[in-house]
């Protein structure tokens, strides 16, 4: 169970969408976990993320986000977080165990990206 102190920061409810593989070819997202308590999404805090990723090419093209959940999940990179009706393709998994186990997920917020791009572009 996780720590008081961490669980009121989670007042939100996720899903986790996966991308399958059926002979070879990828399948659309289907539903993979659901009903998950997190943080609200919350600007990136690039020291909980492993130096090699956080500065990878092209990351400051993407409009990064952060959730925290506070237990361990079958999430992976390339999955999609599900939160308030809007899909987040999930680019790092970070976990965590200080006390409790607890998970940061990098989110790629590609609808705010193609909104500013439609306002360059114009």
């Amino acid at each position: 169970m996780p720590s008081r102190s961490r669980a009121h920061l989670a007042t939100q409810t996720c899903h986790i969408k996966r991308v399958t593989l059926t002979d070879g070819r990828s399948e659309l997202p289907a539903n993979h976990l659901a009903n998950i308590r997190c943080t609200p999404i919350m600007s990136v805090d690039e020291s909980a993320i492993a130096p090699s990723r956080s500065q990878s090419i092209g990351s400051a093209m993407v409009n990064r986000k952060q959730v925290m959940i506070f237990n361990n999940y079958d999430i992976r990179s390339g999955d999609i977080l599900v939160l308030n009706d809007r899909e987040y393709p999930i680019s790092d998994v970070n976990p965590w165990s200080v006390q409790e186990p607890f998970m940061v997920l990098v989110l790629n917020d590609v609808k705010a990206v193609q909104e500013l791009d439609a306002v360059f572009v114009r």
